[in-house]
């Protein structure tokens, strides 16, 4: 791993590691300080205790209530009746008709079970069964092959009295009377607990029931935030919770440790003084496990929502790549999307989504209009126009420039050089990083490296012979990587990173080489459209018939190959930046996010009041 300690290149906040000793008896006001100051992330492992348990359900079923209540409101269609109010703005009353809703859910499928069941015997009074038991006459319900047509024997003879009353399926059903055993493929049926009618009033009762529970909770939509705002005070009642259990103490002092950066260093020590606080703080060692605050530039700061999405966070020890990883995923994204056509349609969701949802995390609406004017501007210099052949296209759309990148050897080499610039970026930056250190030297090799594996990738494809001169640039490079990658000191320990540097180079140029996903994944992509294009326009139908099977055809055609667009960056975009580029740079994504003990409703604010 390289270490990027030079503030100079790395965006990661510096951080401080504090370790706070107070009376025993101040922990609950101590916290409740810190709490407000929200400057610290506590260190200290809470044990399973009640209080913390409690409060994690009450987290919990305030999370619950919100999902009930989202998918409520998205499951509802059209305006809701007048009569329809929403329920008490509290998780709990949430709760309370969710389980309302489950329990009725589960009656009435017993109840349809029921009807399902004895509708082929007709409406009756059970208690009639009962009545003819009592004197002397056993009443059999049944259920029979449809082929048992026997006839009714004599009621005044010994022989039972069958009658058949209804059939369905296979089966047929009827009723018999008479003590005697019925015949081996006949199925007795147990009487039902009450009438057809009521059974069948009640399951209406419950249908109408669940029906007027989901419209309450769609109309429950109006308290969503204030349901947010109750989850966010429930989830501060477990953080303090879990601060408080979490805290050391031997019945006279208290302490606790935790990290918090170096420009909030200033607020605690004035709070400590203010309170008493004895405070310890240092530097955090290389081996210790620090979260990490990332800070990019602002024009860099919303791809932060990318790597939230990912869920991955680079080591404290490394360096923020937040800028490098933006500009890059928006090449691959244009590389692999490459449509004009399909670059205005996410251009026209996007603004239409920033119109229509004001709720939507800050940050999206820009990443996804950088991404959709990337993949217009790649589809314009293609002439990719919903895959449509580029001859037939107007002059000014099919260009030089077009033509050339037509050319298998010419994307392909573009590939390959995005790829070399990519991953030489890595060491370039590790260089800077390490400078004066000798060891930069090591990192100034493996960009010559980066740069013989480029050409050796493009004599592979016959896009050009290998260039003398880079003969020397690779002897100079291994030269450098085998004296410079290590000190002396770490030979005993590292020495094994000499003996697997041919295997290390030979990986270097599988790494340049699977640049070229880029241009496969994107000539599929082409491929694809231009199939369903031909497809559309090749109908033999009658006019009326073919245009709207053609637009059809074409919608189908094209939202599969957007659908496939969007895979291909989850896979594809992702991977160049977070296993190749990040292998070269020395990112693990081992890291952990900053999250300080803090409130995240104000105190007072009526909106978060924990309700019962």
């Amino acid at each position: 791993m390289i270490t990027t300690k030079n503030g100079g290149y790395n965006m990661i906040v510096p951080m401080k590691h504090l370790t706070i000793v107070i009376r025993s008896a101040d922990r609950t006001a101590a916290l409740e300080e810190l709490r407000d100051l929200g400057a610290l992330h506590l260190t200290t492992a809470a044990p399973e205790a009640p209080a913390v348990r409690a409060a994690l359900e009450q987290v919990q079923q305030a999370e619950q209530a919100t999902q009930i209540v989202t998918a409520a409101a998205r499951a509802r269609r059209g305006d809701l009746p007048p009569d329809i109010t929403p329920a008490a703005a509290t998780p709990d009353a949430i709760i309370a008709l969710n389980q309302e809703r489950e329990n009725t859910t589960s009656r009435l499928n017993n109840l349809e079970r029921d009807i399902a069941l004895y509708t082929p015997f007709g409406d009756f009074d059970p208690d009639s069964i009962a009545a003819l038991g009592t004197k002397g006459v056993a009443v059999t319900l049944f259920k029979a092959p449809l082929h048992s047509n026997e006839p009714a024997a004599d009621p005044r003879s010994t022989t039972p009295f069958r009658k058949f009353l209804s059939s369905s399926g296979n089966h047929a059903f009827g009723v018999q009377f008479g003590n005697d055993p019925l015949p081996d493929d006949f199925e007795p049926i147990a009487p039902p607990p009450r009438r057809l009618a009521e059974i069948e009033a009640d399951a209406t009762a419950a249908r109408e029931r669940i029906d007027r529970i989901n419209l309450t909770l769609a109309a429950s939509v109006v308290h969503l935030d204030t349901l947010k705002k109750q989850h966010d005070a429930r989830t501060d009642l477990f953080d303090f919770a879990a601060a408080l259990e979490g805290v050391t103490n031997d019945n006279t002092l208290a302490w606790f440790t935790g990290y918090a950066p170096s420009e909030r260093l200033a607020e605690i020590l004035a709070a400590a003084r203010a309170h008493g606080w004895a405070l310890l703080t240092r530097d955090p060692a290389d081996d210790e496990a620090v979260p990490t605050l990332l800070r990019p530039p602002r024009l860099f700061k919303s791809f932060l929502r990318v790597f939230e999405f990912l869920g991955i966070t680079p080591s404290y020890h490394e360096s923020d790549i937040s800028s490098v990883f933006y500009i890059f995923f928006t090449i691959f994204f244009a590389m692999l999307v490459g449509d004009v056509g399909y670059g205005l349609i996410i251009l026209g969701a996007t603004l239409w989504a920033g119109r229509k949802f004001k709720n939507v995390a800050p940050g999206v609406i820009t990443l996804f209009t950088v991404f959709s004017l990337a993949t217009i501007v790649w589809g314009l210099l293609t002439a990719n126009i919903f895959g449509i052949n580029p001859e037939i296209l107007p002059g000014p759309l099919n260009h030089s420039v077009a033509v050339w990148l037509a050319e298998q050897n010419n994307i392909m080499l573009v590939c390959f050089s995005l790829g070399a610039i990519h991953m030489g970026m890595g060491h370039a930056w590790n260089a800077l990083c390490l400078f004066p250190d000798s060891r930069f030297l090591a990192q100034v090799g493996w960009c010559g490296i980066v740069g013989t594996m480029f050409c050796a990738a493009c004599v592979l494809i016959g896009i050009f012979p290998f260039p003398k001169f880079m003969y020397y640039v690779a002897a100079i490079s291994l030269l450098l990587i085998v004296l410079f990658m290590l000190k002396r000191h770490e030979l005993r320990e590292k020495g094994i990173d000499l003996g697997l540097l041919p295997l290390n180079i030979i990986s270097t140029l599988g790494d340049v080489i699977s640049y070229v996903r880029l241009f496969a994944v994107a000539t599929a992509s082409v491929k694809l459209a231009s199939m369903f294009n031909d497809m559309a326009i090749g109908l033999s139908l009658p006019l009326i018939i073919k245009i709207p099977a053609l637009v059809l055809l074409l919608f189908i055609g094209h939202a599969m190959n957007l659908a496939m667009g969007a895979l291909s960056i989850l896979v594809h975009a992702v991977r160049l930046n977070t296993l190749e580029f990040s292998n070269h740079k020395g990112i693990s994504w081992a890291g952990f996010t900053y999250n300080p003990f803090r409130r995240r409703v104000p105190a007072g604010d009526p909106a978060g009041h924990i309700a019962n």
